[in-house]
């Protein structure tokens, strides 16, 4: 039985990818997602905001151009990954507690497109005691 080109070319990239660590089909899968979207992302970048599930958002949600609000920003993680794939976003994180926000403004604090809060966002006023 003679294979058509095509399949060919679909096993032959099969067998590449089944040879390939799995966190590299990963970013790859994440490089080509981004780079469909329009961003121009490294490999690196791509696995960051994949992992930090950037790639969920609605795809006509151009992050170059907007405005992310991160409430619960913890560390900043999310905002983090957002910037590796459009570096120019405008962030505004969220975070109450004092160390994850401390850890977040030695990690994004310096950029000049990230606004970090100390506040909490609630439905309603008032005060509350996290633990």
């Amino acid at each position: 039985m003679a294979l058509s080109r095509e399949k060919f070319t679909g096993l032959a990239k099969l067998a590449a990818h089944s040879a390939m660590p799995v966190g590299l089909v990963r970013a790859l899968e994440a490089r080509r997602l981004f780079r469909a979207r329009g961003y121009d992302v490294t490999l690196k970048s791509a696995l960051e905001a994949w992992l930090m599930r950037v790639h969920l958002l609605p795809a006509e949600i151009d992050l170059r151009d907007g405005l992310i609000v991160d409430i619960g920003a913890n560390e900043g993680a999310f905002s983090g990954a957002v910037l590796a794939v459009a570096p120019h976003a405008q962030i505004i994180a969220a975070e109450p507690a004092p160390s994850p926000r401390a850890r977040m403004q030695r990690r994004l604090g310096s950029l000049p497109n990230v606004k970090i809060l100390d506040v909490a966002v609630s439905g309603a006023s008032g005060t509350a005691t996290f633990h």
